[in-house]
């Protein structure tokens, strides 16, 4: 029979003549392993079945790293498309605000067009009416020159 220790204890394996302490996962052999096994300071051990344990804790091991490591990659990607979709409306707002600035840019522009096409009516418009003032003025003095010279050559 083969046992593994649970509880220290100080004993003498099977055909040795010293004492030895016994630790917590130590492995005995033979009538010593069966005492112990009795005194409940060891448990029966079978190694094969043991080995199993240990594979299997090492598959769980392995897939809980993998499951980590997925969960990492996941967040990695998950964080990647963030910022690019950060990046995508950070270029979309800047081509919003250089389309507002060129508006805004293009309206300034028209209202300086047509502020200039309305005074250059209003200076031709002026012009008009001074030239038309100044031709009646002509005309009005040009019959009173003549009335003044009728006027006169009655006399």
């Amino acid at each position: 029979m083969s046992a593994k220790v649970i509880t220290p204890f100080p004993g003498r394996r099977d055909n040795e003549g010293h004492m030895t302490d016994f630790k917590k996962g130590d492995l005995l052999e033979g009538n010593l392993a069966d005492v112990a096994v009795k005194q409940r300071l060891a448990v029966p051990f079978d190694a094969e079945a043991e080995a199993r344990k240990e594979a299997a804790a090492a598959e769980a091991e392995a897939a809980r790293v993998a499951e980590e490591q997925a969960d990492a990659d996941k967040a990695a990607a998950d964080k990647a498309e963030k910022e690019r979709l950060a990046a995508e409306k950070a270029a979309a707002d800047k081509k919003v605000e250089a389309d507002r600035v060129a508006a805004e840019q293009k309206a300034a522009a028209d209202k300086a067009e047509a502020d200039r096409v309305a005074a250059e009516k209003k200076a031709a418009d002026d012009k008009e009416s001074a030239d038309k003032l100044a031709a009646d003025k002509a005309t009005a003095d040009k019959a009173a020159a003549a009335k003044a010279a009728a006027a006169n050559a009655g006399k």
